[in-house]
């Protein structure tokens, strides 16, 4: 049991430590470019990859997805009533309180522990987590919601094209399955390596 947690857990802290290791080495870490390419760039690419190539129902991904979105309801409900009671700004913390930060050590995690299908059942939490930042979050940080942005955001392209072609059991062209796997495998790593540096 221990060397099967240690198999998971390890690649994991091992990858942070790396990161926290190059930054006080005295290295140069662009962790503002890195953040901004992960976000527009690997995790797009990321969800697109695991949603589109994993042999998952739709039903099965519609399933946690909706339960996300339950718990998400739930987090600002609580959240707004705590904020309300402590006299603090919703705008600013209410976001914080939402959204857990479920994309660094959540998704290596369940792919060392549960393989290809974990992994795309933890990237479906993760792109319901996106959509929702990237709208309810972005609406209540901003006071204002752009439809505009929503449109053009990758990683809501990406999610919205993954879901049509899940729900329509198609798969994208060979060439477009291998390059956004090798692009999106670039995020985990980032992702971990950014936590260490920060």
């Amino acid at each position: 049991m221990l060397p099967d947690l240690i198999a998971v857990v390890a690649p994991v802290f091992i990858t942070v430590a790396v990161g926290y290791a190059w930054i006080k080495s005295g290295q140069d870490f662009p962790e503002a470019f890195v953040t901004r390419f992960v976000a527009l760039v690997t995790s797009p690419c990321l969800v697109f990859s695991a949603l589109t190539s994993a042999d998952i129902s739709p039903n099965a991904l519609a399933e946690i997805a909706g339960a996300m979105a339950a718990c998400y309801a739930c987090l600002c409900f609580a959240g707004w009533a705590a904020l309300k009671m402590f006299g603090l700004s919703r705008q600013i913390y209410l976001p914080a309180l939402m959204f857990p930060n479920i994309g660094n050590m959540g998704l290596p995690i369940c792919y060392y522990a549960f393989g290809e299908e974990g992994l795309a059942l933890a990237v479906a939490i993760l792109a319901t987590s996106i959509g929702a930042m990237w709208t309810v979050g972005a609406w209540i940080s901003s006071g204002t919601f752009s439809l505009r942005k929503v449109l053009l955001n990758p990683a809501l392209i990406a999610i919205a094209i993954a879901v049509a072609m899940t729900v329509a059991g198609a798969k994208p062209p060979k060439w477009i399955a291998n390059t956004t796997d090798l692009i999106g495998d670039a995020s985990i790593p980032l992702m971990l390596l950014t936590l260490g540096v920060s």
